[in-house]
């Protein structure tokens, strides 16, 4: 349970610390239940759309759902986002690039992929209708979430633990934890 609540804990600004302690070492261990989390944020992102959707039109209602899961997770996504394109978009060197990811300050090409991806965020969703739209919400981070933890999973770290933002570094996942990862990520494609 603990290591759920670290996961939830990570992903969301839920504030779950305020009832349950989580040691430092359960963060390590959250990997296999991204996609799980990713349950979590589209689930009230779409909750937001349809209780927005009663008073607002859909256009409005669509804004409001995005900016819920910025604010739900503290834009720790589209901060990744932004040092990805910063970094490769400035870097010439691997040392480089990881410096300039590391770097807290935004650059003109995390702005600029910023602004193209809510705009081709939005403009996908809105051509949906609203029913399609939750759908695709709903679908799209329980995935995105599984890519990413089969990825960190079988990639080597770029940088040593003690240079990392967090000063942490993730355990490889179990057999167990592969099977736990993947329901909940593939349930999304169904």
């Amino acid at each position: 349970m603990k290591q759920l609540i670290a996961a939830v804990t990570f992903f969301t600004r839920i504030p779950l610390w305020h009832f349950v302690e989580v040691p430092a070492a359960y963060y390590k261990r959250v990997v296999p239940l991204w996609p799980f989390t990713g349950w979590i944020t589209s689930g009230i992102q779409v909750l937001i759309l349809f209780l927005a959707l009663l008073f607002l039109p859909y256009p409005v209602a669509l804004l409001l759902a995005m900016v819920s899961r910025l604010w739900l997770t503290g834009g720790l996504h589209e901060d990744g986002l932004a040092d990805f394109f910063d970094g490769f978009g400035g870097g010439i060197s691997q040392e480089r690039i990881l410096t300039i990811m590391k770097d807290s300050h935004i650059g003109t090409y995390g702005v600029i992929a910023l602004i193209f991806y809510f705009g081709i965020y939005y403009t996908i969703l809105l051509q949906l209708p609203p029913e399609m739209a939750a759908c695709a919400i709903l679908a799209a981070d329980p995935v995105c979430k599984l890519i990413a933890a089969m990825t960190i999973n079988r990639l080597p770290y770029a940088r040593k633990e003690e240079e990392v933002k967090i000063k942490m570094s993730y355990l490889h996942m179990s057999a167990i934890e592969y099977v736990y990862c993947l329901l909940p990520g593939l349930l999304a494609l169904m």
